[in-house]
């Protein structure tokens, strides 16, 4: 058994999504997150039950959590083959790509949602798209190759510029990624008058640009190559909704409080942090290990917990 883990560091964020975190600010207590310690040791006691091959730092966001890189860092010593990836909004990431890199983080996804500053600042709350887009030129520059940038679907806003935003991927050497709306948290809300299926988003870009067929992909994502100015450029498509890929998925997911969950659509999990604390480390192997066996279909039903409280 191999994993890939979604290890949130932190459910504190500085954007308010209109698809993640509802508008009012919450009341986050940092001093509830785990420790670095705290969460080395849970990584450790996973990797020995599922051989860990891939960690996303994530969050919230994750480039609010003190001294990041320093646990970059260390999960590097850890996990020296292991692929170590990030998803950020952005806004902070000029201040630290290069660290990051340094620290031996290998590859970084930025949340886009447009590029139009009026409509940016309507989906996330906050008018900073000029520190995002300085962000993903810092996470170039620090030499952060397959930079990926993240675009939630929404209706009544991507399909006016999806082109342009494949068209600003390539300016960048990065690929664009759509990705549908789940009915989650607060996106139920939105979900009946915003869902836009990837397949019609796909459609929208055949129509406006030159098409070459499909690329690999991988188990969670289809991916689509276009022609640009005679060059190559690669579309991914994430596709929770329309076509799932729950059978294959070996995603599991730590949140920042130290809950252990095999799903992100199912409601139970394991809180790991009464074991670790009390150094029960026989009980909290078989904890996990308990977990990832019962790991299997979702349930039928989106939890109504918020998106940003479990990394995504």
């Amino acid at each position: 058994m191999s994993l890939y883990l979604r290890l949130s560091v932190t459910d504190r964020c500085n954007f308010f999504c209109r698809y993640c975190r509802p508008p009012a600010p919450q009341q986050q207590n940092r001093h509830a997150h785990l420790t670095d310690d705290e969460i080395l040791r849970l990584v450790d006691h996973i990797h020995r039950i599922g051989a860990l091959r891939k960690i996303r730092l994530t969050g919230g966001d994750p480039l609010l959590r003190p001294r990041l890189p320093g646990l970059v860092a260390a999960l590097r010593t850890r996990l020296p083959d292991a692929e170590l990836c990030l998803t950020t909004n952005g806004a902070r990431l000029a201040g630290c790509a290069a660290a990051l890199r340094e620290a031996g983080l290998d590859h970084i996804n930025v949340s886009l949602d447009s590029l139009s500053p009026a409509r940016f600042a309507a989906i996330t709350g906050v008018d900073r798209l000029g520190d995002v887009l300085k962000g993903i030129r810092a996470a170039v520059a620090a030499g952060f190759t397959n930079l990926k940038l993240n675009a939630v679907l929404l209706r009544s806003s991507s399909g006016k510029e999806l082109a342009r935003m494949v068209r600003f991927a390539a300016t960048q050497a990065a690929e664009l990624r759509l990705i549908e709306l789940m009915p989650m948290g607060v996106a139920r809300r939105i979900y009946g008058q915003e869902f836009l299926p990837a397949a019609e988003a796909l459609g929208i870009l055949q129509a406006e640009l030159t098409y070459l067929g499909t690329a690999p992909g991988s188990d969670t994502s289809q991916r689509h190559r276009f022609e640009l100015d005679g060059r190559e450029i690669t579309v991914g498509l994430i596709t929770p909704i329309s076509e799932p890929f729950c059978t294959q998925c070996d995603r599991i997911r730590l949140d920042s409080r130290g809950r252990l969950l095999s799903c992100l659509r199912r409601q139970a999990g394991a809180d790991l942090v009464p074991l670790l604390r009390a150094h029960r480390d026989d009980e909290l192997n078989r904890r996990i290990a308990e977990l990832l066996c019962g790991k299997d279909l979702p349930e039928s039903h989106w939890p109504h917990r918020q998106m940003a409280l479990i990394g995504g």
